[in-house]
């Protein structure tokens, strides 16, 4: 009652469907369906060494390609060779890890389904071979859950029956059979290798327990061998029968089919299939080739042993290359961090690069707009000086010349005149270049100095003076910007002769806005004139001043602080 060979067909069409995604596949397609399909029905270890060779490598193939369900593909090969081979734990290891990867995959794809059941059916069979039958059944149970076909159910009854075979709790196991039939029955399977299996085990246990029907059931399963050409399972009917004979006592018919499958594994290369049916033969009483026994089952041995040895072999050089393979990952994630930590320090030196770079750039803006603050009060605190020298020192003198002019008889009275306008002119420059008296109310001092050049022949018309929030902006502000709009009142009274002057004051977020405009002649600026240093005072305190003069058309002035 050799154990069934679970989902060989799903195998093939799995393989060609994983096979396909493998972009540089270093072993060909038609090898690896060639050794999967040996795997099935092996003529010598040698063959399922040669298949674990393969499939280790398709497994490799897969794992650099980043196939997780193709690498399962492989293990459930690998698994299957290494328990033919009788590596069990090492077959439990291929399960186990096949298991992992799938528990990474989404249940709901159909072939995570498939592949699971085939490893938990895969975990049954390895464990009932190892005589853990309660485990065996769990494994089988848990197949069972997928609930992925009639076929696949059929098969995982088929085998959970065989657990209580070996136990030889024949009634136990005859209900599982009859129901994986049944599902065959359902699915209209009325001649595959899979029914001639459940056949033969269900009609093995009949007689077991004297079913009378016993025998005519594995009759059933050795028609349909011998119809579908199965050499796997025509061998395991005629072994069957021979033991069943024999337990019925029935030498003649144990001898006939023993026999039988004698004949039948002669015609193969498979030693260990041959040495099985001489076997059988000796049971039954028939000696004839009991010398060639001994020398195939000495041949046999050391085969074995040379198998062993090879397979010990490739094993070491599997584990020997994983070793390496990591050895190699580990160097080069170190290679990748080490490169990402040098990454990190360059962007880390770039960034502090770029902060003290603008830093520095920040701080020569700073002292340059510190330095052009303190040159501004340098200036003013110049012009201020040089005011009261005038109005102290020169305007004094003139007044107290013209005193005594006045008090002696001159013969040119035009002389006192002259001199009052030299004393109006001296007192002029000196409030020019005067500071403004009243910081506190900046308004009034605006207003005072619109009206000195505002009279009957020039009119000043001020708008949005009086809604400017003037505390909010520095007196080093308002003190350029009264000198600024000073400069323009004494350019329109010398140069522009205007007669209309508009003046409006508007405040625009942090900026105040100043517009001038009047009515003069207009024409060129002289690079040396007051508004330029009218510009260049605005400049230095962070503000602009911008101006056109066109003939005919006017002035007009733009300023903001």
């Amino acid at each position: 009652m050799e154990k069934s060979h679970f989902f060989s067909f799903l195998f093939f069409f799995l393989g060609i469907a994983f096979i396909s995604t493998i972009s540089a596949q270093v072993i060909p397609r038609d090898t690896i369906l060639h050794y999967a399909a040996k795997l099935e029905d092996p003529n010598s270890n040698k063959e399922l060494i040669e298949a674990y060779t393969v499939f280790k490598q398709v497994q490799l193939d897969y794992q650099k390609s980043g196939v997780p369900l193709g690498e399962v593909y492989a293990l459930v090969h690998i698994s299957k060779a290494q328990r033919k081979i009788g590596d069990l734990n090492d077959a439990e290891q291929s399960s186990i890890e096949a298991l992992r990867i799938l528990n990474t995959q989404a249940d709901s794809l159909r072939d995570v389904k498939k592949y699971k059941t085939i490893f938990y059916n895969q975990l049954g069979m390895l464990y009932g071979e190892l005589k853990d039958y309660e485990r065996s059944r769990n494994f089988y149970n848990k197949s069972l859950d997928f609930k992925t076909g009639f076929q696949d159910l059929a098969i995982i009854e088929n085998n959970l029956g065989y657990t209580y075979t070996r136990q030889k709790n024949y009634a136990e196991a005859i209900p599982h059979f009859q129901l994986a039939i049944a599902l065959l029955d359902e699915l209209g399977d009325t001649s595959s290798t899979t029914r001639a299996r459940s056949l033969n085990n269900l009609g093995f246990a009949q007689v077991h327990i004297n079913q009378e029907e016993g025998f005519a059931t594995m009759q059933k399963a050795l028609k349909i061998n011998k119809r579908e050409g199965y050499q796997t399972g025509l061998f395991v009917s005629y072994k069957d029968l021979t033991l069943a004979y024999l337990y019925t006592n029935n030498q003649e018919q144990a001898r006939n089919y023993a026999n039988r499958a004698y004949t039948l594994v002669l015609k193969t290369n498979n030693t260990q299939r041959l040495i099985k049916a001489i076997e059988l033969q000796l049971e039954t009483g028939n000696y004839s080739n009991y010398q060639r026994y001994k020398v195939l089952n000495d041949s046999i041995t050391s085969l074995q042993q040379r198998n062993r040895n090879q397979y010990a072999a490739l094993k070491y050089s599997n584990e020997q290359a994983r070793a390496d393979a990591n050895e190699a990952q580990l160097n080069f994630e170190q290679a990748k961090f080490e490169q990402k930590r040098q990454q990190g320090l360059k962007l880390i030196f770039i960034l502090i690069s770029i902060i003290l770079l603008s830093g520095g750039v920040l701080f020569y803006f700073y002292l340059r707009a510190k330095n052009r603050k303190k040159t501004l009060l340098e200036v003013m605190n110049t012009e201020s000086r040089i005011s009261q020298q005038i109005h102290d020192e020169v305007a004094n003198e003139v007044f107290q010349m013209m005193t005594r002019m006045e008090e002696q008889d001159l013969e040119d009275p035009t002389l006192v005149d002259d001199m009052e306008d030299l004393y109006v002119k001296t007192r002029d420059i000196s409030k020019e270049h005067a500071l403004i008296a009243k910081q506190e109310n900046f308004a009034d001092s605006l207003q005072d100095l619109v009206h000195n050049f505002s009279n009957d022949d020039t009119r000043i018309i001020i708008n949005g003076l009086s809604d400017v929030n003037w505390n909010k902006y520095p007196p080093l502000k308002r003190e350029a910007l009264y000198k600024v709009l000073q400069e323009l009142l004494i350019n329109m009274k010398k140069h522009s002769k205007a007669n209309l002057v508009g003046l409006r004051f508007k405040e625009q977020g942090k900026k105040l806005g100043l517009s001038y405009t009047d009515n003069g002649q207009g024409g060129p600026i002289n690079s040396a004139s007051g508004l330029i240093n009218a510009e260049n005072r605005m400049r230095a305190v962070g503000g602009s001043f911008t101006f056109e003069s066109n003939d005919q058309n006017g002035f007009k002035a733009q300023i903001y602080v």
